[in-house]
């Protein structure tokens, strides 16, 4: 929501599908260039250095998300193009 804006929008979804819990979330959001795709699931990482100051945070959110997801042998994706929004996709499997 941080990064989504005013008057944007973010929906969160659920299925099981294959003895595999999907959740997908997809915003409206401000988007992330491909080239920083790894990069924003390591601790301390900002896409844009410059507002650190004007959002806040630490660069810490999404790698806490990867080691949660991590810890239930998941894993967590993301498709996003700067400008147009992103979709994280995240996999866990169920017992």
């Amino acid at each position: 929501m941080k990064y989504t804006g005013n008057g944007g929008e973010a929906h969160l979804s659920f299925s099981v599908r294959d003895k595999e819990l999907l959740i997908t979330m997809t915003d409206t959001g401000v988007g992330i260039s491909p080239e920083d795709h790894d990069q924003i699931f390591e601790r301390f990482y900002r896409v844009d250095k410059a507002r650190t100051r004007q959002v806040g945070g630490h660069g810490l959110g999404l790698p806490i998300a990867k080691w949660i997801v991590e810890s239930y042998k998941g894993t967590i994706q993301v498709s996003s193009e700067k400008g147009k929004g992103s979709t994280f996709f995240i996999k866990i499997p169920i017992k």
